[in-house]
């Protein structure tokens, strides 16, 4: 499982929500660990972390795990993505130590968001 050999031991030990977006933990197998995904997600709701699922269809993970279903329509990713990315940077609530140290091209990205490349916010209308 090397590198990911301590991911669920990481996020049981510091996660309070885990997002699975446009995947079935239940139905498609993780990489790293085969069929592992099944109890380890039952595990994380027993222990009390959130699980928030993003994706179009009520798939069979995340009827029976999410805390959570935002159901998109298919192809819709992105601008969720970027909306999100819109609200972070508009409130000032990533985590500019992270972006400053982790990051190259943020200012870049920033501007596009906000729209001052285009003119264009990138936010959902009618929900922002």
């Amino acid at each position: 499982m090397n590198p990911a050999d301590n991911i669920t031991k990481d996020i049981s030990e510091n996660s309070d929500m885990v997002l699975f977006w446009g995947c079935d933990p239940e139905t498609t197998p993780w990489g790293f660990s085969g069929q592992v995904a099944s109890p380890i997600c039952y595990f994380w709701k027993e222990i009390g972390i959130k699980q928030v699922y993003i994706c179009p269809d009520l798939n069979y993970g995340a009827a029976i795990h999410a805390d959570k279903w935002v159901p998109i329509l298919p192809n819709t990713d992105s601008a969720l993505q970027l909306a999100i990315a819109y609200m972070w940077i508009k409130e000032e609530i990533y985590d500019k130590k992270y972006v400053a140290t982790h990051t190259v091209g943020f200012d870049v990205f920033k501007d596009y968001v906000l729209g001052k490349e285009d003119g264009i916010p990138k936010l959902l209308n009618g929900f922002l």
